[in-house]
């Protein structure tokens, strides 16, 4: 074996011909296959056997999807199937072969009009029916196009490789850096110095119920750029409040604060599923620092592109068929299969928030994963980006004037568990207002009591579970846990 920067940076035929390139080893490919601006499918060169002269064997990346075919009631993941290009390339002079798990063979110096068997497996013909030049990111390029006997089209370049695949079209090449590209941390956090980001967090866990939650600011002072994460230094300020139950439906709250110089660095260690910048479509991506790891460990998920209506780039994880945005898995998620839980429901559309994104320009926009009692989430609250204020930034004096709001003649509730209604007993003044959230920090149900006393809250359309109940008044914030059961 050679290594890759030993070999030629493009495989191309050596003869009087055009010289038609298949892919350069240094270079990452990107694909769109809805001819939008949108990657669908990245592909690279992870592996290179030297075979001959100017003949090598060129493993290829694959993606991870559920597998489909795999026996049992078990819910598997392949981690390396394979995309429209196949698992591995055969490329010589005059023949390329793709294979593994199909069988796909192209003749870069055949000439227009004479045909050759192109899909060994389904009998499909090949023709090249056109050699001309055209216009590619900006540079005049010799284009062969191959007719095939399914309809099918494939288009060949001498600088930029192959052109189309059928339904994949070509739209930006890393290495050569033209076209769309995956943007680099900087385009996700191009935070500069008087910017400000704030987000709020929350982890819970029962039973006993348990958990925390914070909200942090960041005015940032400086920027350093790292490797593949962004430090920003400057100042924090910011609350935790803890929670923990010693006895039935009785807890105990306390805070912890920030006010402090920080360097704030943006990785695995510090935000969640952050490894989903610069994924390529299909990447199982790990969690970073999930808070819920004591409980299910390892939670992964498939990366997913996109683009929003302003045209920035988006990164989340797509849905798992059966098992939600994120998985547990039970096998090695290295592994060429892994066995996951399929009864876990880790986050399902509907659930606020739910799944993960990032947003170029903005960075993290908001995460939530959660399973029955046990869930957390990381949400921006909003920004200040040269001056402009997006979403809600409180003032140093808020955040550090939070304190433990639960008195000693605690909110009432009854029943607990409730079904249908629950009581909820001694409200203070009239116009507080009042929220439920569940274990992660998702808002299920919000508005206002018009009166004092006993008032009922209709619960019949909330899922079983546990939920905190958080009642604001104009001198306290009261919050109480409760249990839906039926």
């Amino acid at each position: 074996m050679r290594g890759l920067a030993l070999l030629p940076v493009l495989l191309c035929v050596v003869a009087s011909a055009q010289n038609w390139a298949l892919l350069n080893p240094a270079y990452k490919y990107n694909y769109s296959n809805d001819s939008s601006d949108t990657i669908s499918n990245q592909i690279f060169v992870t592996h290179i056997d030297t075979l001959g002269v100017d003949s090598f064997r060129y493993d290829l990346n694959g993606a991870a999807e559920l597998c489909d075919t795999c026996q049992g009631p078990q819910l598997f993941l392949r981690t390396n199937s394979p995309q429209f290009l196949q698992r591995t390339v055969r490329a010589g002079a005059t023949v390329w072969h793709f294979s593994d798990p199909g069988s796909f063979v192209i003749l870069p110096q055949r000439d227009v009009g004479l045909p050759w068997l192109f899909d060994t497996l389904a009998n499909v013909q090949a023709t090249v029916t056109l050699v001309d030049t055209v216009d590619q990111f900006g540079t005049s390029v010799a284009r062969k196009t191959i007719q095939l006997s399914n309809g099918n089209v494939i288009q060949l370049s001498e600088v930029f490789g192959i052109l189309s695949w059928t339904d994949h079209s070509l739209i930006g090449v890393h290495g050569a850096n033209v076209g769309r590209l995956v943007p680099p941390v900087s385009a996700f956090y191009p935070y500069q110095a008087g910017d400000v980001i704030q987000y709020r967090t929350d982890y819970g866990n029962c039973w006993p119920c348990n958990g925390h939650d914070s909200q942090f600011k960041i005015t940032i002072a400086q920027v350093e750029d790292q490797d593949s994460a962004i430090a920003f230094e400057g100042w924090m300020t910011g609350y935790t409040h803890h929670y923990y139950e010693y006895e039935w439906n009785n807890y105990s709250h306390w805070y912890t604060y920030v006010d402090e110089p920080t360097t704030w660095v943006t990785s695995s260690s510090t935000l969640p599923f952050f490894d989903l910048i610069g994924s390529y479509p299909g990447q199982l991506v790990g969690p970073g620092p999930s808070q819920a790891e004591d409980v299910w460990p390892g939670l992964i998920c498939i990366a997913k592109h996109g683009i929003d209506t302003n045209g920035r780039y988006i990164m989340r994880c797509a849905p798992i068929p059966g098992v939600g945005h994120f998985t547990s898995p039970i096998s090695d998620p290295s592994g060429p299969l892994v066995e996951i839980y399929p009864e876990f429901e880790f986050c399902t559309e509907g659930q606020a928030p739910c799944g993960v994104e990032y947003l170029e320009g903005i960075g993290l926009i908001q995460y939530g994963g959660f399973f029955f009692e046990t869930g957390e989430s990381f949400v921006l609250d909003g920004t200040v980006v040269a001056g402009d204020t997006t979403g809600v930034i409180l003032s140093d004096d808020q955040l550090l004037a939070i304190q433990d709001a639960v008195p000693t003649n605690q909110l009432g509730i009854f029943p607990n568990p409730a079904s249908d209604l629950l009581m909820i007993d001694a409200i203070g003044q009239p116009g507080s207002t009042y929220r439920v959230l569940t274990g992660s920090g998702a808002q299920v149900l919000t508005g206002r009591f018009a009166t004092g006393g006993t008032r009922p809250l209709n619960v019949s359309e909330l899922p079983l579970g546990a939920y905190l109940l958080e009642i604001v008044g104009p001198t306290a914030v009261i919050r109480e846990r409760f249990i839906i059961a039926r």
